[in-house]
């Protein structure tokens, strides 16, 4: 089979399919195409004679497709390759500047495969690079020498890495440039060791590997790490619980805008003064979407900058809520309070509110069982309390009601 009837065809999306072997000359005809998807197919070809006649293809997906070796690719303008979810190791790849041209490559995906160690041999032959991802692999270990030559480098992810044992504290001091690093917690140098240096870092996003997140991330955005640190990720199933004051100690700098973002963690609590230490920041956002939330408390989310309960001037960013238990109570009443009020002051008091809120964030009702929007609760501060004095007096009243009392009241009704 030749593909010859668009000659002119620039993109070709063949992944997902039941492809095994590609004769050589398939793509013979197709001397204009720039992106190739043959993911997700067992391939059997001879990539050397197949992109032969593919000069100019910027981009290449081979995801998944049984690789177990480098594959001879003469395509002097790729840009952006995916090589995940195959079988390639650092074992046995012996002079890959053969096999495979890299010298315009911008972006590079290895995740997925079965790299005992950072293949850092490659790095010579990737000057350009901007992104890289190595996650998923069973990397041991980082140190200086893992991402050296990468000096371009702008995106780095390495996380998870299952089996890693050890990270030395200068492993991507080397990465000058980086912009977004995504890691997993570690036992050894601490993280504003780690980061030292990386004074482009705007993003940190990190799997957190243990249960409390205490002082980890102290001193991670000082003027000796990284000062333009600005979007904190934090995620993990093993996160349970967060010390008060867990930002306090990140040395953040003045910024116009930041996001702390907590997510996809076993939290049922946010403690007070989370925000704390995040004053420089003149925009905030608080994402606390996909936790196992059930209550929040006003004082959590008040800092220095708080003029009152429901004052919204610290988190002028907003507060996302989604994908959490929470339930219909007092506890939670004034977030519907808070929610309207960001928005009105967000966006126009003239607009109705209706038009502005998304109603995606909800909670549990105990009463009907059904789940309502946190943005529609309105809380009267009264009712709770003639609720709760209510719940008391009745529990009171319990109490002083003795099995004796009972008794002699039914006694007198039955004598009347």
């Amino acid at each position: 089979m030749v593909v010859s009837s668009v000659p002119n065809l620039v993109s070709l999306k063949l992944s997902h399919n039941r492809l095994s072997l590609l004769p050589d000359n398939v793509f013979s005809h197709l001397n204009s195409l720039v992106q190739l998807d043959l993911s997700f197919n067992t391939l059997r070809a001879n990539f050397k004679e197949l992109f032969h006649y593919l000069q100019h293809i910027k981009e290449l997906q081979l995801a998944n497709i049984g690789l177990t070796a480098w594959p001879h690719m003469p395509l002097p303008h790729l840009v952006a390759l995916n090589l995940s979810a195959n079988s390639l190791d650092s074992i046995g790849t012996t002079d890959p500047h053969h096999s495979i041209r890299l010298d315009r490559l911008r972006l590079l995906d290895l995740s997925r495969n079965r790299f005992s160690q950072v293949p850092s041999f490659l790095w010579t032959s990737t000057p350009l690079l901007k992104e890289l991802d190595l996650s998923a692999n069973p990397i041991r270990k980082l140190d200086g020498e893992s991402f050296s030559g990468l000096w371009r480098l702008k995106t780095l992810s390495v996380q998870p890495l299952p089996v890693l044992e050890s990270i030395s504290s200068d492993a991507v001091h080397s990465l000058v440039h980086l912009k977004h690093l995504t890691m997993q917690s570690w036992s050894g140098p601490s993280m504003a060791q780690l980061l030292t240096g990386l004074h482009d870092l705007r993003r940190l996003s990190i799997d957190v590997r243990s249960p409390v997140l205490s002082s980890q991330l102290d001193g991670i955005a000082n003027l000796a790490a990284a000062p333009k640190l600005r979007d904190i990720d934090i995620f993990g199933a093993q996160l349970r619980s967060l010390q008060s004051d867990v930002f306090a100690n990140l040395g953040t700098q003045t910024l116009p805008e930041c996001t702390i973002t907590i997510t996809q963690t076993s939290i049922r609590h946010i403690p007070e003064r989370l925000v704390h230490g995040l004053e420089g920041c003149a925009s905030l956002t608080l994402d606390l979407r996909k936790n196992a939330l059930q209550t929040l408390a006003p004082q959590s989310i008040r800092n220095n900058n708080s003029l009152s309960t429901t004052s919204t001037r610290h988190l002028t960013g907003g507060l996302l809520l989604e994908g959490n238990q929470w339930t219909c109570s007092c506890d939670n009443g004034w977030m519907g309070n808070w929610l309207k009020r960001w928005y009105l002051e967000t966006f126009s008091i003239r607009h109705p509110v209706s038009t502005l809120m998304p109603n995606r964030a909800t909670c549990h009702d105990p009463l009907t069982g059904r789940k309502r929007a946190i943005i529609d609760l309105t809380p009267n501060e009264n009712s709770c309390s003639v609720a709760a004095l209510s719940a008391g007096s009745s529990s009171s009243f319990r109490q002083f009601i003795s099995p004796f009392h009972l008794l002699l009241v039914i006694f007198v009704v039955f004598c009347l």
